[in-house]
């Protein structure tokens, strides 16, 4: 795990004077210039904000574009649609604009380019060669580009990584795992309550499996660790996020995630809190799926779904209790597997009050690209908002600037840049450069109870520390209140009186936050 950037212990190799490898030559000449100033550790990343990108949805040069029909059909969505890391390059300014300073990038192996009943492998989870790029993304020299826009634009860059499968088996052609003791037998999880089932067997289906890679060979486990060390020291990537985290026995995400040297953050799907925790102590942080779920019945619209905000309170107390440190879990509203949230609800103050929670509780946010221009899926099949029609293209939204959703997350990280600039000096002295202490931010609590005693509004109140909060409900119009900044005393409370749209509220809002943090700091 990387609580501290390590100092990578690089074994330069020896060459022969008489014969001298380019292969080897080439990776010499990437550890001896590469530095350990890029890595960066767990602290760092808790200021982060992170846009989740599917590479091959996110920016297309093709002329003309494909995947355009809306809603798209299966069969296109389950194909390649030509997105790029060229093309993305034009457009990280819309990331840089609305406030995110993060983007998590598909995994980039080459992946099995074979049709299967679930299409292809255009999504990046079903490598088939670990030491080739996918070519449909685009060459090294172009992932290298990328990647360097991004950092000059501080945008830190995170990568996909899978450690616990490869592709659909319509191939013998699989490097470098290509004999039988590679893989574990081939078995299917019909209980997920069975962690022997979930660690050993297939999380593919008896129409598509996907081979389950046998992590307690010596070999496989080796190549793993040289790969992911070796992949991020040559392109310079900022954070790992790991697929099929709990389907791979614990140990070996130990040396995984160290071998890494960079923030890493596993994904478990899973509600349950006391099981998703305990892999806390295996990575960095954890996909947040149990306040996930939370949120996912808490933010919606149909009432006979919806559930109480105490659920929300519940489910923060179960945090504390079970996770190791809640400030480095990522903290999301849907993402590529789940249903689109805007599915659940189009309401707009829902919706705001949903992304003040994201971008504002302990945890790192993570927003799935489409959401801020108001992506919903297929509302013509069931199940319409999940896999596949969930991964729509975004170049079919134009890369709207003006899209409500779009400026209001742009508001609100800045509104977080500022809030979290606030609180590392003080983090700093507090506790040390190296301190695994867990920092406390601004943090949304539970309001006025049950619907039953406040209608439908839902309402929000910033928390610094642990003050009592002032709770107000009219009109569908979240109040604030600011209790303490960086441990001294504020005063002011945000008031939607007088103001006559919901610009306003949003801009009035935002001078608030600025006002109250800028008066503290001066």
């Amino acid at each position: 795990m990387s609580n501290n950037c390590r100092k990578r212990k690089i074994q330069l190799p020896v060459p022969h004077t008489q014969n001298i490898q380019k292969s080897m030559l080439k990776r010499f000449c990437w550890y001896f210039f590469l530095s350990v100033a890029f890595c960066r550790n767990a602290s760092e990343w808790r200021s982060r904000s992170i846009y989740q990108m599917l590479t091959d949805r996110f920016a297309s040069d093709d002329s003309p574009l494909r995947c355009t029909e809306q809603p798209m059909s299966e069969n296109t969505s389950r194909n390649y649609c030509g997105g790029t890391y060229r093309a993305a390059v034009a457009h990280l300014d819309y990331i840089v604009e609305m406030g995110f300073d993060a983007l998590w990038i598909s995994p980039i192996p080459s992946n099995v380019d074979g049709e299967t009943v679930y299409g292809v492998g255009w999504h990046g989870y079903w490598q088939d060669h670990l030491e080739q790029l996918n070519h449909h993304f685009g060459t090294e020299t172009e992932l290298i580009d990328f990647i360097q826009q991004a950092h000059k634009r501080d945008i830190w860059i995170m990568l996909d990584v899978v450690a616990n499968h490869v592709g659909p088996n319509l191939t013998t052609d699989y490097f470098p795992f290509n004999r039988p003791e590679h893989f574990h037998q081939l078995c299917f999880i019909d209980d997920y309550t069975n962690q022997t089932q979930v660690e050993f067997c297939s999380v593919g289906d008896r129409q598509d499996p996907l081979p389950d890679l046998n992590t307690e060979n010596e070999f496989v486990a080796s190549t793993l660790f040289s790969w992911i060390r070796d992949t991020v020291a040559k392109y310079q990537f900022d954070a790992i996020r790991i697929d099929t985290f709990r389907h791979v026995p614990k140990p070996f995400w130990t040396n995984y995630t160290r071998s890494s040297s960079v923030y890493s953050i596993g994904e478990i799907a899973t509600s349950e809190t006391d099981y998703v925790g305990d892999y806390t102590l295996y990575a960095d942080g954890v996909l947040h799926y149990p306040l996930y779920f939370a949120l996912n019945v808490t933010f919606r619209d149909d009432p006979q779904w919806r559930q109480p905000m105490n659920v929300l309170e519940k489910q923060v107390q179960e945090n504390e209790k079970f996770f190791r440190d809640t400030t480095l879990c990522g903290v999301f509203l849907d993402n590529h597997d789940q249903a689109r949230f805007l599915n659940y609800t189009q309401d707009p103050i829902r919706i705001q009050n949903a992304f003040v929670y994201l971008l504002f509780s302990d945890g790192i946010p993570i927003v799935y690209m489409g959401t801020e221009q108001n992506f919903t899926g297929n509302p013509n099949v069931t199940h319409g908002a999940t896999d596949p029609w969930n991964r729509d293209p975004l170049w079919r939204s134009s890369y709207d600037r003006s899209n409500w959703i779009y400026k209001y997350l742009g508001q609100l990280n800045r509104i977080r840049t500022i809030a979290m600039s606030t609180t590392s000096d003080e983090q700093k002295s507090n506790s040390g450069d190296n301190s695994d202490e867990v920092w406390n931010g601004w943090r949304p609590v539970e309001t006025t109870g049950n619907y039953t005693q406040c209608g439908n509004n839902i309402i929000l109140t910033l928390q610094k520390g642990d003050n009592t909060c002032v709770y107000s409900a009219s009109n569908y119009i979240p109040i604030f209140r600011l209790e303490k900044i960086n441990g001294k005393s504020a005063s002011g409370t945000f008031n939607y009186e007088g103001l006559k749209s919901q610009a306003e509220v949003y801009n009035a809002f935002t001078e608030f936050i600025e006002s109250q943090i800028n008066a503290n700091n001066s």
